[in-house]
């Protein structure tokens, strides 16, 4: 299994194992937990999509293109949010967006795709206003939805 986002999956796999070992975890830390997973999460899906971008630049461009376009290319995605990604790799091209849309299509349902808006907009709440109620299984089920979607990313422009 590739994992696309491992950063995250160590943090929640960690956390998992800590919260599973206590008889009754402290619903603050388990909070805590959750709220740092979250923007761990979102944040590495935002890193994950640019190293995806880079390395989709570097396999056709001459080494000043390639320059270029990895400057530009950091500022390509500013938000984990599911329609800011399809829109990034629609910018490679009407093919790309086919492509992505046709994969995301035969992984994905609306259910998964509102799961990883709940959470990116809970991340949202967590860096700019009072921490959001976000569960440590919904954290769990968004993060699912964005290996998911980072798979089909990397598929999309690897292809």
């Amino acid at each position: 299994m590739i994992v696309f986002l491992p950063q995250t999956f160590a943090a929640i796999s960690d956390c998992r194992e800590h919260l599973d070992s206590l008889a009754d975890p402290d619903p603050a830390v388990v909070s805590y937990l959750t709220r740092y997973l979250n923007l761990t999460m979102c944040a590495e899906i935002e890193l994950i999509v640019t190293h995806l971008i880079h390395q989709r630049i570097e396999k056709g461009c001459d080494e000043s293109s390639v320059r270029f376009l990895k400057a530009r290319a950091r500022n390509a995605i500013r938000s984990a949010r599911y329609g800011e990604i399809k829109s990034v790799v629609a910018q490679f091209g009407s093919d790309y967006k086919r492509d992505f849309e046709e994969q995301a299509g035969k992984i994905l349902n609306e259910d998964m795709v509102a799961k990883l808006g709940v959470a990116v907009g809970k991340r949202d709440s967590i860096a700019h206003r009072a921490p959001p109620d976000i569960t440590f299984q919904e954290l769990e089920s968004a993060y699912d939805v964005a290996e998911k979607v980072m798979g089909i990313v990397n598929s999309v422009l690897h292809r």
